[in-house]
């Protein structure tokens, strides 16, 4: 596909091609994924691929959560990858993180289709995030951190109400799958 990241045609990274055609799913069902592996081997590649695939057409929006800390590294591989063709509002804190959502919020799928966002922020602007019309995808970058033990939380609780049906969860850490998949199992229950 002339649409995607041109790397995912490299031969080394296949591996990333296949899994995002497995992650993207039926867009019209409810389902999640988790992309575990060791750093370096193509989550982040292959999780743009997903969300390429869900906002390429301007009709649907999708947030990436991730820690504040990696947030402009969303960014730059958006920007790497896809140069003008997709355009991420990176959400501030303080008062401008209401200017953010609100932009995510009334802008055109096709001018701003994706938040990028941390769980903080994610958290703290859940109820105006749930508000957003047309959100098909929700990213949760290093979700090991976030699931793990979090039952009750402010954050999980905000991430079981978000309206958002299709979830994709990045770890590094592989044995903490098991807490992600009771998570992704519980988000889609209610």
């Amino acid at each position: 596909d002339a649409e995607e990241p041109a790397t995912l045609n490299n031969p080394a990274k296949r591996h990333c091609k296949s899994a995002s055609i497995s992650a993207s799913g039926n867009p019209r069902e409810p389902s999640g994924c988790i992309l575990a592996d060791d750093m370096g081997l193509g989550k982040t590649l292959t999780t743009l691929a997903v969300l390429w695939a869900y906002v390429r057409g301007g009709r649907s929006k999708a947030l990436v959560l991730a820690p504040s800390s990696v947030q402009a590294n969303w960014a730059a591989e958006i920007k790497k990858w896809f140069g003008l063709r997709l355009r991420p509002i990176s959400c501030r804190v303080g008062n401008a993180a209401l200017q953010d959502i609100s932009a995510f919020r009334h802008g055109h799928a096709s001018q701003s289709p994706v938040l990028l966002i941390s769980y903080d922020m994610f958290r703290r602007h859940a109820e105006a995030l749930n508000q957003v019309p047309n959100v098909s995808l929700l990213v949760c970058d290093e979700a090991h951190k976030y699931v793990k033990n979090a039952a009750g939380t402010k954050t999980s609780d905000a991430l079981a109400l978000s309206r958002v049906k299709r979830r994709v969860c990045l770890t590094g850490t592989p044995l903490q799958v098991f807490s992600l998949s009771l998570s992704l199992t519980h988000t889609h229950t209610h």
